[in-house]
């Protein structure tokens, strides 16, 4: 009876021996398990500064380097040279004349004269007025490329974070794929796993391997988008997750820090004060010119020398000249006033979407790590709780899952930055 009694705690120890070399196996092998949504939200968290700063260092390399904003600045400067030709005096004028004499007539005639004209005095303030408005204007315009060109540096980074954020977690499901092909090769061999499902897993890994390859194809393309902006100079990348820029959720608190940064509306400002400048220069020169000068005048037998004062009468040349310009300054700040509230509009429109952009994104991350089963399915697979076919098709429906979630916060990102086209 003793002999019995020994034997069955001998059989007892041996199963609880057993049970917790698989219970360790299954562990070491859960090491695998394919994506940590918490690691992923926690990296998302830390590093979003450092997002922040890698995306500056990117956009200033490339607004020092980008050929095409050199040329701008090139062109501009040259334009703004441009706009202060014609703020001087005319030209003088030096007229000589040589009549000959006929008998009985003694001797030639010799004429001399040198005209300066001038416009009103006035005349040359306004003008000096509109070519610094002018001038400005400028600047607004190279301010507005320049903020295209960042906008499409700031777009293709949302899109390098994002690729590099999948293909970090495609490479994770490579491995994972590898892995289990390798241990249903094993299965194979030792006779407890068919052909089929050796089959279903190299297809598997060789599905995976091949979306790692064609996302990795995608980055590298983007990459070489940025080094194209960068006036082709390598730039150094860094991203930590998908890149979601901070916007203030309040549109009327964001608004009034963007509004005075908006080029398009700071040009039609400009040129609504052009205009208004205008109608006082044009108002200037329906007023008299003055010319005035040296004339001279040489005979034989005598000799004339002196001053030459003149002055036009301003009777039909600019009859309409102000009106005109009258009118198109109202026509400009109506439509100043009407660009004004269009970008309120639009703007306010694009916060909206923006902001629930990113509360959808922040949501559906936290579903997915309330519900998500990805740390229990190998470990159900690995113990036999479920089946080849039945742990590939569940893990497929959480790489959807996954897949879906980095779509959604690329999204939000590329709709933010359509606003942080405005931000400075």
């Amino acid at each position: 009876m003793k002999t019995i009694i020994l034997i069955i705690v001998l059989l007892v120890l041996e199963v609880s021996v057993k049970g917790q070399e698989n219970t360790s196996d299954q562990e070491k092998t859960s090491n695998h398990n394919p994506v940590n949504i918490q690691n992923t939200q926690n990296n998302q968290d830390n590093f979003s500064v450092k997002q922040t700063k890698a995306l500056d260092k990117i956009l200033s390399d490339i607004a020092s380097n980008n050929k095409r904003l050199k040329a701008l600045r090139e062109l501009y400067d040259a334009e703004k040279t441009g706009n202060k030709t014609g703020l001087n005096p005319v030209n003088p004028e030096i007229e000589f004349n040589y009549l000959w004499g006929e008998q009985p007539l003694p001797g030639n005639r010799k004429d001399l004269r040198v005209i300066q004209s001038f416009d009103f005095p006035t005349v040359y303030n306004h003008r000096k007025e509109v070519a610094n408005i002018k001038n400005k204007q400028l600047d607004y315009e190279y301010r507005k490329e320049y903020m295209s060109v960042m906008h499409s540096a700031t777009m293709l980074y949302i899109e390098f974070a994002y690729l590099d954020s999948y293909i970090e977690d495609l490479t994770r499901r490579t491995e994972d794929a590898k892995i289990l092909a390798q241990a249903m090769e094993s299965e194979l061999n030792a006779g407890e796993a068919n052909i089929l499902e050796y089959n279903k897993a190299l297809l598997n890994l060789a599905n995976q391997q091949q979306l790692l390859i064609e996302q990795t194809s995608i980055l590298n393309n983007v990459k070489t988008a940025l080094t194209a902006l960068n006036g082709g100079d390598s730039l150094t990348i860094d991203t930590h997750g998908p890149y979601i820029p901070f916007i203030e959720a309040d549109f009327e608190t964001w608004y009034p820090t963007v509004r005075n940064t908006i080029p398009d509306i700071q040009w039609m400002e400009q040129q609504s004060l052009l205009n208004a400048e205008e109608v006082k220069l044009n108002a200037s020169l329906t007023l008299p010119k003055i010319t005035a000068g040296y004339m001279s005048e040489n005979l034989p037998e005598e000799k004339f020398s002196g001053i030459t004062v003149g002055m036009t009468i301003p009777l039909w040349e600019n009859r309409n000249l102000v009106k005109s310009s009258r009118l198109k300054s109202i026509a400009s700040q109506n439509l100043m006033k009407d660009m004004q509230q269009q970008f309120y509009f639009r703007l306010k429109a694009k916060h909206q979407k923006v902001i629930t952009s990113l509360a959808n994104a922040k949501s559906y991350r936290s579903e997915i790590e309330s519900h998500t089963n990805a740390g229990f399915l190998r470990k159900a697979f690995d113990s036999g709780e479920i089946s080849l076919i039945e742990y590939l098709t569940e893990l497929s429906f959480y790489y959807e899952s996954m897949d879906r979630l980095l779509k959604i916060e690329r999204e939000a990102g590329i709709v933010a930055a359509d606003l942080l086209y405005y931000q400075d």
